[in-house]
């Protein structure tokens, strides 16, 4: 139990409890990026991730006038419940990841050089990657 002198000083236990669960990044990326270093990579990010779905956007609606419709399955229900257009539900769905991707960036230009700013670059990574998958794999129906 604590007492009133002891107000304001601090114990072993309350400095355990004063502490909470902390994330490590195990390569020490924070170590190793600067501040600019780190904005660069974010921006670049970014910025691939608009090119590659300006790229998904262009090489699915060519699949789509081709009549290829395998990997599109849940774009064809949503255009047709809501009673749009393929395109138009494509355009929208892009809208809706870039705004995800600049939301993301936004965050991990704000939060760098902690935690949370390390969690958006490796998201932005992410999307990043999942739209060269998909990029390539709506190339390689198209020539084949």
């Amino acid at each position: 139990m604590m007492h009133l002198r002891d107000f304001g000083r601090e114990t072993a236990l309350s400095k355990l409890r004063l502490r909470g669960p902390t994330i490590r990044i195990s390569w020490n990326l924070h170590h190793r990026l600067s501040n600019h270093q780190f904005a660069a990579l974010v921006g670049g990010l970014l910025g691939a991730s608009i090119f590659l779905s300006g790229t998904d956007f262009l090489t699915t609606s060519i699949a789509i006038k081709m009549g290829l419709n395998e990997g599109n399955y849940a774009l064809i229900a949503v255009s047709q419940n809501l009673g749009l257009g393929l395109l138009t539900t494509l355009g929208i769905s892009k809208a809706f990841f870039l705004l995800g991707c600049t939301a993301t960036s936004v965050i991990g230009f704000k939060m760098r050089g902690r935690a949370i700013g390390y969690l958006a670059l490796s998201v932005l990574a992410c999307f990043v990657f999942i739209q060269l998958a998909v990029s390539l794999s709506n190339l390689s129906l198209i020539v084949a």
